[in-house]
């Protein structure tokens, strides 16, 4: 009786326990796992892209689905505005798998940083879908939709996703590294360039529509995770890992070698060229030089050679003591003439 009692809660337990962990997908709760192991500048950045995916979904697919439904142009501002919103509540993560392989191609963040980052964005995405499911059941709200590619589109949606991503990281590099739009007001350049952002952003999934799309590879994983249950159950078929990892990633390799050549930096530690922006700005030098020599008059060499060279200044003398130390009289100055510095000392004779 007092083993039935002890084992049939603890048996109900682990068909409890078994039951949560089949709704729950595998990966992810290994990344939620491996959290605690992480050092704290990793767990920082694994907490900066958790919570930046979710502000991130929560921001931009509402746009034309919550609100942002009288027009084209307000779903525009709502989204622009969602993605600076989610920038700037989340202290700037990179929210997306290819950006963050850039960043590490291009020697920004390290191989450990790369993979807890990427991890965070992971298990962001998976809770923000069902998150935001319940909150849009409980306000009575459209229900959010995610990234799909037929396998009839399957070549179309790798095209579009790669194209999209290459387009995506190259207007990144220009808008937030090369290009200044206020100098003197850093918030007001913040702005403008994450609104110039979210624009490419908004322009690449209209002009590429066949993958969805997504240009970002944890969308639409977790997409079709939240999609076909959030559990064990879902499976990664080879037309989404195709679509959304391989093509995302070679559009990413590939910016990310483009930029090495316009601007000299290194990828994956090999420098593969000095960079456009480096020859331009010596050949400006070199050319600006030239121009100085040119219109400075030439010094004639008979002035140089008339002027006289200035006479050395005469060394100063110094006034050399002899000190009688025998005398009884002079003795008694002989602590003075030693401790003065002001006067040479020549002794003929010893003490």
């Amino acid at each position: 009786m007092i083993a039935s009692d002890f084992f049939l809660p603890l048996s109900g337990l682990s068909l409890l326990l078994a039951t949560a962990l089949s709704r729950v997908y595998a990966p992810c709760l290994i990344l939620a796992l491996a959290y605690p192991c992480l050092s704290p500048k990793l767990r920082g950045a694994f907490r900066s892209e958790f919570l930046g995916s979710i502000v991130m979904v929560g921001c931009t697919f509402s746009a034309g689905k919550w609100w942002g439904l009288s027009s084209q142009n307000a779903e525009w501002a709502l989204h622009a505005a969602g993605v600076v919103a989610a920038d700037r509540a989340s202290g700037g993560p990179d929210v997306n798998p290819a950006v963050t392989f850039s960043m590490f191609a291009l020697g920004k963040l390290s191989l450990d940083a790369f993979l807890a980052k990427v991890a965070g964005q992971l298990l962001g995405g998976y809770v923000a879908f069902p998150l935001y499911a319940a909150v849009a059941t409980a306000l009575k709200l459209s229900q959010f939709g995610g990234p799909e590619v037929a396998a009839s589109a399957h070549t179309a949606a790798f095209a579009d996703e790669l194209l999209a991503t290459f387009l995506l990281l190259l207007a990144i590099y220009f808008l937030n590294w090369e290009v200044v739009f206020a100098k003197r007001d850093k918030n007001v350049n913040y702005l403008v360039k994450q609104l110039a952002t979210a624009g490419a952003i908004r322009a690449l999934i209209v002009n590429f529509p066949a993958a969805g799309p997504s240009i970002n590879p944890m969308l639409a994983t977790m997409w079709w995770v939240y999609k076909s249950g959030g559990g064990q159950s879902a499976v990664l078929s080879p037309v989404l890992i195709s679509v959304y990892w391989i093509a995302p990633m070679l559009g990413s390799f590939a910016a990310t070698v483009s930029y090495a050549l316009y601007s000299g930096c290194t990828v994956f530690g090999y420098k593969v060229r000095p960079g456009v922006v480096s020859e331009v700005a010596e050949d400006v030098a070199t050319a600006a030089s030239k121009a100085t020599k040119a219109k400075a008059p030439p010094v004639p060499e008979s002035s140089t050679a008339s002027k006289p060279k200035p006479k050395p200044k005469p060394a100063k003398s110094v006034k050399t003591v002899k000190v009688d130390d025998t005398s009884p009289k002079k003795a008694s100055n002989k602590t003075w003439y030693n401790s003065n510095p002001f006067v040479k000392h020549d002794r003929t004779k010893a003490d």
